[in-house]
Parts: C-alpha cells; structure tokens; sequence
C-alpha cells in the first residue's frame, strides 16, 4: 500500500515528470494519445510549473513524484482527471490524511 499527499508541483519533480509524459503507456488515453518528445514534454513541465492548475500526488513518507490530479472545466462541466506513473499501476494507493482540498481547483 503506497500512502499518499497532494502538494503543488516542484523544480525537483521534472525528471519524473518527464519520463511520465514521454511514456507510451501513460500517454495512450491523454491529451495527443501519443508520448511526447523530450522537447515537448519538456516545455510541458516548464508550464505546468509556471501555471499551476494541477496537484501533484507524491508519495507521503519520501515525498516522491507518482502523478497529477485536478479538475478542469471542459465546455463548462468540471472534469476530475489523474495520470499516474506506470510504476504505481496496481498498487493500492490511499491517501495519508483526510485530503481536505478547496483552493486552486479550477
């Protein structure tokens, strides 16, 4: 069981974050259905970090990177999406605390 927190998104999470976004598999249902390249993934971090509009699930005792959730509005109905690290695929993931979230949502 793999315990977890929600934080903003961290200068030191880049590496992880881009090994994500450049996974086939993690990449297969979001944004362009492809992984992306070192570049775009890239300049993907750059404005994520730049522009919060998701929380970064990490893993509560050493503070590791595992993924993103949030909630977008998409045409006008709030949509609640996560991507994960296919390295935590499978594993029950709960959360440390009572995750208690009201700002920066959307």
């Amino acid at each position: 069981m793999t315990a977890v927190k929600l934080r903003e998104l961290l200068h030191q999470d880049k590496a992880a974050v881009v090994a994500m976004l450049r996974d086939t598999e993690v990449m297969r249902f979001l944004g362009p259905r492809r992984a992306l390249t070192e570049d775009e993934a890239g300049s993907w971090f750059e404005s994520a970090l730049a522009h919060p509009s998701r929380f970064v699930v990490a893993e509560a005792e050493t503070d590791e990177f595992i993924g993103f959730c949030g909630v977008k509005q998409i045409e006008g109905v709030l949509d609640f999406g996560y991507f994960i690290r296919s390295e935590f695929w499978g594993r029950v993931i709960v959360p440390m605390h009572n995750l208690n979230v009201r700002e920066g949502l959307v």
